[in-house]
């Protein structure tokens, strides 16, 4: 077999590396159900706010605006996105904060620019708003 030798092992170049799997990200998506009822899907990666606007630099965001008339949420509070750990949010310097209570209740507050992620069960609070994460199951809606 071809070998290679990387950082003193021997590595077969002809095998699959296996990764650890974390989450489905073929099968699921994150679904956030809002403090006041409105529901939505993450795709990918997304801005909340008032009027979220992306910063230059960000990749495309699916942008979704939360009506707050307190105005304790920021125009552009909240990054959220999915990679291959899983799901994440990350506070984009919001004047009020963010933070995570997972499901075993231990509420975390979230440092702006960092990421935390959220197991299915979560709720991420934003200013004084707040919303639950579940995890929907995407293969009912396309083939199998």
């Amino acid at each position: 077999t071809d070998r290679t030798r990387d950082g003193g092992f021997d590595i077969d170049v002809n095998a699959t590396a296996v990764r650890p799997r974390f989450l489905n990200l073929s099968a699921t998506a994150p679904r956030l159900t809002f403090d006041r009822g409105v529901t939505l899907t993450i795709h990918g990666y997304a801005l909340i706010g008032r009027s979220p606007t992306p910063d230059p630099g960000d990749p495309p965001a699916q942008l979704l605006p939360i009506e707050d008339r307190e105005l304790s949420i920021s125009k552009t509070h909240l990054a959220v996105g999915i990679d291959d750990r899983g799901f994440w949010v990350s506070d984009r310097h919001s004047t009020n904060g963010s933070a995570v209570t997972g499901p075993d209740r231990e509420r975390v507050r979230c440092v702006p620019g960092q990421r935390y992620y959220v197991l299915p069960g979560s709720t991420v609070h934003i200013g004084d708003r707040s919303f639950d994460v579940v995890m929907s199951d995407l293969s009912v809606a396309g083939p199998r």
